[in-house]
């Protein structure tokens, strides 16, 4: 039923148990700054389904990239070269380098964090 994809209440019990649950809110919900910040606590990739406004939270993105150094991917275009959440993403899974701008990509401390993480 649709009173389900609005139900906050079930809503943040979903995505407390499972944070890619939050793809099945409908798009109100995924604007809910409490509800989004909890799904990307418990599954960084779940910043895919936030609203395009929450990728763009620099506090939502970084929680999701503690929890998942490849929710970068989603990360809102005006966050893309912010080095706090590379350097935070790097450090959770060093892979996240090749989501990384060309430009910064070829940072020595940035190769040297991200192969510290994951090796050669």
């Amino acid at each position: 039923p649709s009173s389900v994809r609005t139900d906050k209440k079930l809503a943040m019990f979903a995505v407390s148990k499972d944070g890619l649950a939050l793809q099945y809110a409908n798009g109100a919900m995924r604007e809910d700054r409490d509800l989004v910040l909890e799904a990307v606590k418990k599954h960084g990739g779940a910043l895919r389904y936030a609203d395009v406004d929450m990728q763009g939270d620099k506090e939502l993105v970084m929680e999701a990239v503690k929890s998942d150094g490849m929710a970068l991917q989603f990360v809102a275009r005006q966050l893309r070269d912010d080095l706090d959440l590379i350097v935070v993403a790097l450090q959770q899974n060093g892979m996240a380098l090749s989501l990384v701008n060309r430009r910064l990509r070829d940072r020595r401390d940035l190769v040297l964090l991200a192969v510290s993480q994951n090796g050669i």
